[in-house]
């Protein structure tokens, strides 16, 4: 497998506020990240983890807590979706979210809260398609979908019901049409969620109740659904990549192949799961 080649070049953390520090702390966390993500690398997922908190404050609301994760982000866009590297990223993620450095707390209601900074993160740079970085949206939504799967910050289906809104429950309107190649990063950021946290997000269908319904859940006009990830929302993707899967023009070669592939998982899953 060919060596990653990743950059901060484009990064700017100064667009975030921060500090003079930033230069100097992303140029370290880059370095272990980018030895740790190579295909090659000789250096343990534990090395990785400790030599990047070896480096932070032990203050979790801090503005270096906040860089890493924002450099974390800024990788993930970087590394194909496909990539085993973004399991090796989300691994580290969840280390680092593990530790106190990353969790504020106890509160009053002797509750705590793992990886806050990253969470805010991670909502800032859910923004959509990209017109100009065609892989970026698919790639970090690759990210989202493994570290849902692996509970980095427990599972929350939230993410996931956003993409598979955008990429099928809404219809374009003529005032914001769609610009060339917005559908297949659409549809392949939003197998992403299938192909990484399927069998997690159908838990979540079999067992309703188990997380709180939410406004932001709402399906888009085109799905007649409950406003939460339920068996009919489920069909409703699942023949959205079917769909997809099919159709002669309009989507390129790769997203028809990642459709597909989306598709039938969820049929495997499905049937594997019903009893």
């Amino acid at each position: 497998m060919p060596s990653l080649e990743l950059r901060l070049e484009d990064w700017d953390p100064y667009k975030y506020s921060i500090k003079d520090f930033a230069d100097e702390l992303s140029a370290k966390v880059f370095h272990i990240l980018n030895d740790y993500l190579q295909p090659d690398t000789e250096m343990p997922l534990f090395s990785a983890v400790k030599s990047i908190l070896d480096i932070l404050p032990g203050a979790p609301l801090s503005d270096e807590i906040y860089v890493v994760g924002e450099i974390v982000l800024e990788l993930a866009k970087q590394i194909p979706y496909h990539h085993p590297s973004q399991a090796k990223l989300a691994r580290v993620m969840e280390g680092l979210t593990n530790s106190p450095k990353f969790t504020t707390g106890p509160y009053s209601s002797g509750q705590s809260m793992r990886g806050q900074r990253f969470r805010e993160s991670i909502r800032e740079a859910y923004n959509g398609p990209s017109a100009e970085y065609p892989q970026v949206w698919p790639n970090l939504m690759a990210f989202y979908a493994h570290i849902s799967s692996m509970h980095v910050l427990g599972h929350d289906p939230t993410y996931a019901i956003w993409t598979m809104r955008g990429a099928f429950e809404e219809r374009p309107v003529p005032w914001d049409p769609p610009f060339e190649g917005e559908r297949d990063q659409r549809i392949i950021a939003a197998a992403q969620y299938i192909l990484w946290d399927g069998l997690e997000l159908f838990k979540e269908v079999v067992s309703p109740g188990t997380i709180e319904e939410r406004p932001s859940w709402m399906p888009g006009l085109l799905c007649f659904s409950e406003h939460r990830l339920s068996l009919r929302r489920w069909h409703f993707w699942k023949k959205g990549f079917e769909k997809s899967r099919e159709e002669g023009n309009g989507l390129s070669e790769e997203c028809r192949k990642v459709a597909g592939k989306a598709a039938a998982l969820m049929e495997t899953i499905e049937e594997g799961l019903s009893f």
